[in-house]
């Protein structure tokens, strides 16, 4: 089984590429921090930052798994059985939920669970919602069992991004805010890693709309809708980026920047 994890592939000329996953994530919890920065402007929240950075770097980390490295005729992967988002989903579920200690620490306050579930884990869920139109009834049928070996592909999947995010920082620190600098800096002190195959399938909210806080739920609602678009891009863009990169191998570290920083305009 080949070690090196990928987050997809593309044939041109007969010829099968892959983009690396830890490329992938890296990139897309990059890009989309900064749509979120883009979209609110000054308005942007550090907390809700933090949870679409998060967002991005965990949102395929299902494709880690061995399951979807089996390569098919042409060296294809297919990463829809089951449906890598909905597998992803728990396993960040999984790994927030372990540290959450740590990220109250790095925001300084108290994390609200509801807020973790809606503003991260429901944005890796439906990420793909435009491909794959899951039934709730689809969705809770869906299992995987981790073995041994996938959790350290994980948990080596998740170091690797973190690393290469932060070079991403440190490349464009002179262009983009410090909040965002400051916070990536902290990612590695969230202890980020799956300690079993144990994981989290759900947590149970009542959305209420009868409650008393409803328009706080709607503004929630409204926010994980917006975080869900904010990943749909970035995943789309950390892609694009990578392909060209990958498509044209003298492409220079000024050109990439320059291009990363269109797509984000």
């Amino acid at each position: 089984m080949n070690t090196v994890r990928y987050a997809r592939y593309i044939i041109k000329d007969g010829v099968t590429c892959y983009e690396n996953l830890d490329d992938h994530l890296s990139l897309a919890a990059f890009v989309a921090s900064l749509l979120y920065i883009k979209i609110f402007g000054f308005r942007y929240d550090k907390e809700v930052l933090l949870y679409v950075a998060l967002a991005g770097l965990l949102h395929d980390i299902a494709k880690a798994l061995n399951v979807y490295h089996r390569l098919l005729p042409r060296g294809r992967l297919s990463f829809s059985n089951p449906p890598h988002e909905e597998v992803s989903a728990a396993i960040a579920r999984t790994m927030i939920l372990e540290s959450r200690v740590r990220i109250c620490k790095v925001l300084g306050k108290d994390v609200d669970i509801e807020r973790l579930e809606k503003l991260v884990i429901r944005p890796i869920s439906n990420h793909h919602q435009g491909l794959r139109m899951l039934t709730l009834e689809e969705r809770s049928s869906i299992s995987y069992n981790l073995k041994k070996d996938d959790v350290i592909a994980i948990n080596n999947v998740i170091k690797s991004s973190i690393n290469k995010l932060l070079g991403y920082v440190e490349r464009f620190s002179p262009y983009i805010p410090e909040d965002l600098i400051k916070l990536t800096k902290r990612i590695p002190d969230l202890g980020l890693e799956l300690k079993n195959s144990r994981l989290r399938r759900s947590i149970r909210i009542d959305m209420g709309a009868g409650e008393a806080n409803v328009e706080d739920q709607i503004s929630l609602s409204e926010l994980s809708r917006i975080v869900t678009g904010i990943l749909i891009a970035a995943d789309y863009i950390a892609t694009e980026v990578n392909l060209l990169k990958i498509n044209s191998r003298c492409l220079s570290s000024t050109r990439l920047s320059r291009e990363i920083l269109n797509l984000t305009r």
